[in-house]
């Protein structure tokens, strides 16, 4: 079932900071311009799927990340854990669920420079741990208010130059620098008000561009920090292009846009113009078919890692 979230606004458009080089706060009028470009078309290949870490039963997966050696994390909501796994299916850690700074509904992850970065989404914080688990920082930006800035973070992703995008369910997605200054907002505020509802992730191509799977209008809304300009791929449907409930989006190295559409049961593949190129996983009663998929990852040698959510399971493709 669809959420439908209507939040107030956290704050009015404010600078936290130092802005970004090239970075604006109030992208203008959205557009639906695609265009056709020659990008490779992938084919993912069925592989393996496991849904166990160990002797734990994945019951609520969410998000996934891929680590340089290949190790996948992923985190589950219901048991309020991270498990790190090896690209093969192994345990070979687990954390989240005791001592005395415990995760609460944890959602969104990422790796950047060899950290684990979790949206700890009901404690509304993004924590940092090593590849370890062991807590490095707990990021709490504080909103003008002096509370949490976050509301119910949901997405995390990092570009080249060490921004981090935090998707959160207020309606909004922040863009902090280095130092988790806040450079960059987009949503309830300025020009961009009322584009998301309940945006969930989001992704930056390295070029400045900001991808955001929008969850409620069932669309994909591309922002470019540097022009000012907004684009929106998609509207409700089954049909190739349409969405219903999109979850994530990651980029390959081609840059191609992955699209987890998870009310259709696949994953649908775009250039980086929003012109569809290709989709798997709509194959209800087989093997490769998903159920209500969540999140995906690629790691550097071509694999791809879907978080299966309604068979509880992970699936692992690879590109031919």
């Amino acid at each position: 079932m669809k959420k439908s979230f209507s939040l107030t606004a956290l704050m009015t458009l404010s600078l936290l900071g130092p802005f970004g080089c090239g970075h604006v706060m109030n992208p203008l009028t959205p557009t639906t311009t695609a265009i056709t470009t020659t990008a490779k078309i992938p084919s993912p290949i069925y592989k393996a799927a496991w849904n166990k870490a160990g002797t734990i039963s994945f019951s609520n997966p969410q998000c996934i990340a891929v680590d340089a050696n290949g190790n996948f994390y992923v985190t589950d909501m219901s048991s309020n854990e991270v498990f790190k796994l090896d690209s093969n299916g192994n345990l070979l850690t687990q954390w989240g669920n005791t001592g005395t700074d415990t995760l609460d509904q944890p959602s969104g992850i990422a790796i950047h420079n060899n950290n684990v970065f979790v949206a700890d989404s009901s404690n509304a914080r993004v924590v940092e741990y090593d590849l370890s688990g062991n807590i490095v920082n707990e990021l709490m930006p504080p909103g003008p208010d002096g509370y949490s800035l976050f509301v119910y973070p949901t997405g995390i992703s990092f570009d080249n130059a060490g921004n981090m995008y935090v998707a959160d369910n207020s309606d909004e997605v922040y863009e902090f620098n280095s130092t988790v200054q806040l450079i960059g907002q987009w949503g309830v505020s300025g020009a961009t008000n009322g584009i998301f509802d309940y945006p969930i992730a989001a992704t930056e191509d390295g070029s400045g561009n900001v991808y955001v799977a929008n969850y409620n209008p069932d669309n994909i809304v591309k922002l470019n920090a540097a022009t000012g300009t907004v684009s929106v791929w998609g509207k409700s449907g089954s049909q190739s292009g349409q969405f219903y409930g999109p979850t994530d989006v990651k980029l390959d190295a081609n840059g191609n846009v992955y699209v987890v559409d998870s009310g259709n049961n696949r994953i649908q593949v775009f250039n980086a113009n929003g012109s569809y190129l290709t989709q798997w996983g709509n194959t209800p009663n087989t093997t490769q078919g998903l159920n209500g998929p969540n999140s995906m990852a690629i790691d550097s040698n071509g694999n791809i890692y879907v978080v299966d959510n309604g068979n509880s399971r992970i699936v692992k493709y690879t590109l031919n």
